[in-house]
């Protein structure tokens, strides 16, 4: 229910003009230039289609000792 809330309220910013789905996400953290997460648009964040890849603990190249601060 969490999606489909926010997807909402996403919606409504979207009609009032406060965010433009094709504009890149607004996390300042994301626009370092080497940060691949800087070409993220607000609407592969609500398609859940960001691109990037997530090692899970299931993964056969899962590393516990690597940074996964997105996943865990």
């Amino acid at each position: 229910m969490g999606k489909s809330v926010t997807a909402t309220l996403m919606g409504i910013l979207i009609k009032q003009g406060v965010y433009k789905p094709v504009a890149v996400s607004a996390y300042s953290e994301w626009q370092g230039a080497d940060d691949p997460r800087a070409k993220i648009r607000i609407a592969d964040i609500l398609h859940m289609s960001s691109g990037l890849r997530i090692k899970a603990p299931q993964d056969p190249d899962y590393d516990p000792s690597g940074t996964y601060p997105d996943h865990l």
